[in-house]
């Protein structure tokens, strides 16, 4: 394999002609060097994506965790780069950035917040996925989501910023909003904080006003008000409930801390409780404090990731 810096000075146009020729016809001798290229090219982005500029959110209050190896966020997301043929694609972008799709994955327990290039910021929670074209190109800024992420948009009134999903797509030029849309839920949650959004679905849309909420479920729409932020604050790495049930609790456990909890005590699954998480105090510490008052127990089995209530 040619030397890691060789690589990461192409990508960053650092290299001359001869040597980016020299470079590709390489990476043509044959599969193993195509495959070290690509290998190559993965971890150069992680690094721009996640690198000490750039804080990976497993978020306590007060405080930020950088990590600054690849290695070690390289357990937090998943980065594919969908292209035809890899290696062609790799010496077209830096003239044609649109064919380069992006996708990170967030693996369940686990919170990211990313920058992207137009300066909107992003936070990402417990399994999601999120994929766009990193250069934006065209009149719109498109990104598709799967999960629930928190945007701070950057406002350009020329490039609408529009976040699509299994169920319904939402337009915006500038604002703060969230939006919960897990393939696997029936359910999309659109929560506008600041600006305007116009949230659509099929031949249906309407417009968000600050501290608005949209429900799509089951094919109807519903549009309230924001009564409480308790469903926003994941992104500070809380975690905080306001007359829950244990089960909902239990629900959010599961995709905040990346166990399976299954609740073999019945007397407890509709006792209501109020209060707040640091998600970096960790599920043993949540358990502890709701069973002080609340009579259960429960065991964990960490090989499998399955904690049960009894």
């Amino acid at each position: 394999m040619k030397n890691i810096n060789d690589f990461f000075r192409f990508y960053s146009q650092q290299t001359s002609l001869e040597e980016d020729k020299e470079l590709m016809e390489w990476v043509e001798e044959s599969e193993q060097h195509k495959l070290d290229f690509m290998n190559s090219w993965q971890m150069y982005h992680a690094m721009g994506l996640l690198g000490e500029e750039r804080a990976v959110s497993d978020i306590s209050i007060g405080k930020r965790y950088r990590i600054a190896t690849w290695t070690k966020y390289a357990a937090v997301i998943v980065l594919i780069f969908v292209t035809g043929y890899f290696s062609s694609l790799l010496w077209q972008s830096r003239q044609q950035q649109d064919e380069l799709v992006q996708e990170i994955s967030v693996p369940r327990g686990q919170r990211v917040n990313i920058t992207l290039s137009d300066g909107t910021l992003v936070w990402l929670n417990s399994l999601t996925k999120i994929s766009y074209n990193p250069s934006f190109s065209g009149d719109k800024r498109m990104v598709h989501l799967d999960g629930e992420a928190y945007f701070e948009v950057k406002r350009n009134e020329k490039k609408p910023f529009i976040v699509q999903t299994s169920k319904g797509d939402i337009e915006v030029l500038g604002t703060k909003f969230n939006v919960e849309a897990y393939t696997s839920s029936p359910k999309l949650v659109t929560s506008l904080m600041e600006g305007s959004v116009k949230f659509s679905a099929g031949a249906r849309s309407i417009v968000l006003k600050p501290l608005q909420k949209v429900l799509l479920t089951d094919g109807i729409m519903l549009l309230s008000n924001i009564t409480s932020l308790d469903d926003y604050t994941w992104r500070d790495g809380l975690m905080s409930f306001t007359n829950a049930s244990f089960e909902e609790l239990m629900e959010k456990f599961e995709k905040y801390y990346g166990y399976k909890i299954i609740i073999e005590n019945q007397k407890v699954k509709n006792l209501r409780r109020s209060g707040k998480f640091r998600l970096s105090d960790g599920i043993n510490y949540a358990l502890d404090v709701l069973k002080k008052d609340m009579n259960f127990s429960y065991t964990r089995d960490i090989t499998d990731s399955i904690i049960t209530i009894k």
